[in-house]
């Protein structure tokens, strides 16, 4: 029997990650380049398909889709200290956030509010499994 795997979005805030599994990125068609909105009065972040030039895009790297990696990480400051101020979060727990396909924005929602907070992870010595994006490679600010 199979493991449906579903969007998820997941916070490292001490480290400043955002983490994307792949489940959302299937859902979005697997893109080469997405963008992560946020709607801040009702706590909804999406994160959609985007072109390649657009303000506050980010490239997925090809190399991505050709592995067995599991998650796509975002390192960027601004954008999650933004986060964790309007959500009031603990700055050294992680969070957890189950989003929904929404094909007709050609987005996966994220309703920040139903956050789960993680036990702490166990350190390994390795970091298979993702693909990191630091912060010069996403265009625009938030």
């Amino acid at each position: 029997m199979s493991r449906i795997i579903s969007p998820a979005i997941r916070f490292s805030l001490s480290r400043y990650t955002i983490c994307i599994n792949m489940a959302t990125l299937a859902c979005l068609g697997n893109p080469l380049c997405i963008r992560i909105l946020f709607e801040s009065e009702r706590r909804l972040l999406a994160i959609s398909v985007a072109g390649k030039d657009e303000f506050n895009s980010c490239n997925v790297p090809e190399k991505l889709y050709m592995t067995s990696r599991n998650e796509l990480r975002i390192t960027r400051m601004v954008l999650t200290e933004a986060f964790r101020v309007r959500m009031n979060w603990d700055p050294w727990k992680h969070y957890r956030v189950t989003g929904v396909h929404s094909p007709e924005h050609r987005a996966v929602l994220f309703e920040l509010n139903e956050a789960v907070i993680l036990p702490p992870r166990k350190k390994s010595g390795s970091s298979t499994g993702v693909v990191s994006i630091v912060s010069s490679d996403i265009r625009g600010s938030l």
